[in-house]
């Protein structure tokens, strides 16, 4: 579990919406632009006057307090399903100069009366640059998988299978387990095959005939139909 604080923050609006999952409330708030944020969140210095910044929270539950001493008991915990639509925003004075870096975003809560509570928050708080306070975000971080556990995992995620040994045709010395590659005179599982020859071609099955004291026996290729012995 991880968390951002964000300082300078403020209720801007809220409202009520449905979806396919059921009510919820979104929360919109105003905080500093702070470089801690910046850098917790990946976000390089936007060097504009607005713009959209890229990032989602899976957020787990946030708490607003106000920095005012008197309003704390009014302090909003709730929890929460989302942070997102994060938008950078530099404010201006009355000359066009530069005053501060905000920036804007959206919690999304699915908590049983969420608005109500959000609602007399802000009766009580306030929503104006006065009514500040610190806001503590958690959230989760998904882990990443490890690049040599990338293709099991997709595996699993498709219901891929397990791709099968190759059939080889020998099983007189050691129960169809496919030659290692590269080497015709031993299997996968280290014992040397019975069948090889010596030559290049692969198993040779009077060879085997041999080494095992009697038939060699090998299925009929192009079907699964009854054991044929040579």
């Amino acid at each position: 579990m991880s968390k951002l604080i964000c300082r300078g923050c403020r209720v801007r609006y809220a409202d009520v919406r449905e979806s396919k999952a059921g009510v919820y409330t979104r929360l919109y708030l105003t905080a500093d632009f702070s470089d801690t944020v910046r850098e917790q969140m990946g976000w390089e210095p936007p060097g504009v006057l607005s713009g959209k910044l890229d990032g989602e929270l899976n957020a787990t539950h946030f708490i607003l307090t106000p920095n005012q001493k008197e309003l704390r008991q009014h302090e909003l915990q709730l929890d929460a399903v989302s942070v997102d639509d994060f938008q950078y925003f530099q404010v201006k004075d009355a000359e066009n100069e530069t005053t501060s870096e905000e920036m804007r975003f959206v919690i999304h809560t699915a908590v049983d009366g969420a608005s109500a509570l959000v609602e007399n928050y802000m009766r009580r708080v306030g929503t104006s640059d006065k009514s500040i306070g610190q806001l503590r975000i958690n959230y989760e971080v998904q882990e990443a998988i490890p690049l040599e556990d990338a293709p099991t995992a997709q595996a699993k995620l498709e219901g891929a299978e397990a791709e099968q040994p190759l059939d080889t045709g020998c099983i007189a010395c050691n129960n169809e387990i496919p030659l290692v590659d590269g080497d015709p005179s031993m299997h996968d599982s280290g014992q040397l095959c019975a069948a090889y020859s010596g030559g290049t071609g692969g198993p040779a099955l009077s060879t085997a005939r041999e080494a095992a004291g009697g038939t060699h026996q090998k299925r009929k290729r192009g079907g699964s139909g009854p054991v044929v012995v040579q």
